[in-house]
Protein backbone atom coordinates (compact mmCIF):
# COMPACT_ATOMS: atom_id res chain seq x y z
CA UNK A 1 0.00 0.00 0.00
CA UNK A 2 1.13 4.08 -0.50
CA UNK A 3 1.63 5.59 2.26
CA UNK A 4 1.43 10.00 2.48
CA UNK A 5 2.06 11.97 5.10
CA UNK A 6 -0.71 14.88 5.43
CA UNK A 7 -4.13 16.44 6.39
CA UNK A 8 -6.78 14.10 4.74
CA UNK A 9 -9.03 17.58 4.52
CA UNK A 10 -6.26 18.70 1.72
CA UNK A 11 -7.53 15.81 -0.22
CA UNK A 12 -11.21 15.73 0.72
CA UNK A 13 -11.09 19.68 -0.80
CA UNK A 14 -9.53 18.90 -3.84
CA UNK A 15 -12.62 16.22 -4.35
CA UNK A 16 -11.19 12.98 -2.83
CA UNK A 17 -12.81 10.25 -0.76
CA UNK A 18 -11.70 10.25 2.73
CA UNK A 19 -12.14 7.41 5.56
CA UNK A 20 -13.43 8.86 9.00
CA UNK A 21 -12.93 6.24 11.75
CA UNK A 22 -15.44 6.57 14.62
CA UNK A 23 -17.59 4.49 17.31
CA UNK A 24 -20.28 2.69 16.86
CA UNK A 25 -22.57 4.16 19.39
CA UNK A 26 -25.22 6.68 19.45
CA UNK A 27 -26.46 9.34 22.33
CA UNK A 28 -30.36 9.31 23.44
CA UNK A 29 -30.76 11.33 20.96
CA UNK A 30 -29.78 8.93 18.39
CA UNK A 31 -27.25 11.06 17.00
CA UNK A 32 -23.65 9.37 17.01
CA UNK A 33 -21.19 11.08 19.52
CA UNK A 34 -18.49 12.04 17.20
CA UNK A 35 -16.06 14.22 19.77
CA UNK A 36 -12.73 13.66 18.62
CA UNK A 37 -10.61 13.78 16.38
CA UNK A 38 -11.34 13.26 12.26
CA UNK A 39 -14.59 12.23 13.61
CA UNK A 40 -15.30 15.80 15.04
CA UNK A 41 -13.82 17.16 11.95
CA UNK A 42 -16.09 15.56 10.01
CA UNK A 43 -18.78 16.69 12.52
CA UNK A 44 -17.82 20.24 12.33
CA UNK A 45 -17.75 20.19 8.45
CA UNK A 46 -21.25 18.81 8.02
CA UNK A 47 -23.01 19.06 11.16
CA UNK A 48 -26.14 16.89 10.30
CA UNK A 49 -23.61 13.96 10.20
CA UNK A 50 -23.68 12.20 13.66
CA UNK A 51 -27.35 12.73 13.08
CA UNK A 52 -27.44 10.62 10.00
CA UNK A 53 -24.45 8.15 10.72
CA UNK A 54 -26.42 7.44 14.75
CA UNK A 55 -29.22 6.65 13.10
CA UNK A 56 -27.28 4.11 10.70
CA UNK A 57 -25.64 2.93 13.59
CA UNK A 58 -29.06 2.14 15.56
CA UNK A 59 -29.72 -0.33 12.52
CA UNK A 60 -26.82 -1.77 12.78
CA UNK A 61 -25.13 -0.46 9.63
CA UNK A 62 -21.92 1.44 10.90
CA UNK A 63 -19.29 0.94 7.80
CA UNK A 64 -21.27 3.27 5.99
CA UNK A 65 -20.07 5.26 2.28
CA UNK A 66 -22.04 8.93 1.80
CA UNK A 67 -21.31 9.75 -1.46
CA UNK A 68 -22.87 12.94 -1.20
CA UNK A 69 -20.01 13.70 1.35
CA UNK A 70 -17.41 12.00 -0.14
CA UNK A 71 -16.92 10.28 3.40
CA UNK A 72 -16.39 6.47 4.17
CA UNK A 73 -17.29 5.95 8.14
CA UNK A 74 -15.87 2.67 9.75
CA UNK A 75 -16.18 1.98 13.59
CA UNK A 76 -12.63 1.91 14.85
CA UNK A 77 -14.44 1.18 18.64
CA UNK A 78 -16.96 -1.06 18.79
CA UNK A 79 -20.36 -0.89 20.17
CA UNK A 80 -21.05 -1.32 23.64
CA UNK A 81 -24.30 -3.01 23.86
CA UNK A 82 -25.62 -2.15 27.44
CA UNK A 83 -24.72 1.67 26.68
CA UNK A 84 -24.39 2.54 23.38
CA UNK A 85 -23.77 6.50 23.85
CA UNK A 86 -20.91 5.34 25.82
CA UNK A 87 -19.04 3.57 23.11
CA UNK A 88 -16.41 6.22 22.43
CA UNK A 89 -15.06 5.80 25.82
CA UNK A 90 -13.55 2.78 25.17
CA UNK A 91 -10.21 2.05 22.73
CA UNK A 92 -10.22 0.66 19.60
CA UNK A 93 -10.47 -2.90 18.66
CA UNK A 94 -8.58 -4.71 16.20
CA UNK A 95 -11.09 -6.80 15.41
CA UNK A 96 -13.18 -3.67 14.71
CA UNK A 97 -10.54 -2.22 12.76
CA UNK A 98 -10.21 -5.57 10.88
CA UNK A 99 -13.68 -5.79 9.92
CA UNK A 100 -13.81 -2.26 9.08
CA UNK A 101 -10.44 -2.64 6.58
CA UNK A 102 -12.08 -5.83 5.16
CA UNK A 103 -15.54 -4.15 4.27
CA UNK A 104 -13.23 -0.97 2.95
CA UNK A 105 -12.08 -3.44 0.51
CA UNK A 106 -15.39 -5.70 -0.07
CA UNK A 107 -16.82 -2.69 -1.51
CA UNK A 108 -13.23 -0.94 -3.44
CA UNK A 109 -15.04 -2.03 -7.15
CA UNK A 110 -17.86 1.14 -6.08
CA UNK A 111 -15.56 2.91 -4.94
CA UNK A 112 -14.05 6.02 -6.38
CA UNK A 113 -10.50 6.32 -8.48
CA UNK A 114 -8.74 7.81 -4.78
CA UNK A 115 -9.81 6.80 -1.36
CA UNK A 116 -7.33 8.43 1.29
CA UNK A 117 -7.64 6.11 4.30
CA UNK A 118 -6.12 6.85 8.05
CA UNK A 119 -4.41 4.61 10.35
CA UNK A 120 -7.45 3.82 11.55
CA UNK A 121 -7.81 3.25 15.55
CA UNK A 122 -4.01 4.24 15.70
CA UNK A 123 -4.93 8.22 16.95
CA UNK A 124 -7.35 8.60 19.86
CA UNK A 125 -7.75 4.50 19.44
CA UNK A 126 -4.81 4.02 20.71
CA UNK A 127 -3.70 1.02 19.02
CA UNK A 128 -0.07 0.64 17.61
CA UNK A 129 0.33 2.26 14.08
CA UNK A 130 2.82 0.20 12.66
CA UNK A 131 0.48 -2.53 13.81
CA UNK A 132 -2.48 -0.71 11.81
CA UNK A 133 0.02 -0.11 8.94
CA UNK A 134 0.57 -3.39 8.49
CA UNK A 135 -2.93 -4.29 8.74
CA UNK A 136 -3.82 -2.06 5.82
CA UNK A 137 -1.10 -3.46 3.82
CA UNK A 138 -2.86 -7.06 4.19
CA UNK A 139 -6.17 -6.28 3.62
CA UNK A 140 -6.25 -2.87 1.31
CA UNK A 141 -5.04 -4.65 -1.81
CA UNK A 142 -6.70 -2.21 -4.11
CA UNK A 143 -4.62 0.33 -5.84
CA UNK A 144 -7.62 2.75 -5.02
CA UNK A 145 -6.70 2.89 -1.29
CA UNK A 146 -3.77 5.31 0.38
CA UNK A 147 -2.91 5.34 3.37
CA UNK A 148 -2.31 8.48 5.22
CA UNK A 149 -0.10 8.68 8.57
CA UNK A 150 -0.28 12.33 10.13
Amino acid sequence: MNFKQGNLWVWHKLGSTIVIPTNEGWKHDGSNVMGAGLAKEAREVYTELPKIYGRDCQLLTSRVYYPDYRLILVPSKPLNVKSPHLSWQGNANINTVTKSLKWLQDISESLPEKVYVPLIGAGNGQLDPELIKELMDKILISEKFIGVTF
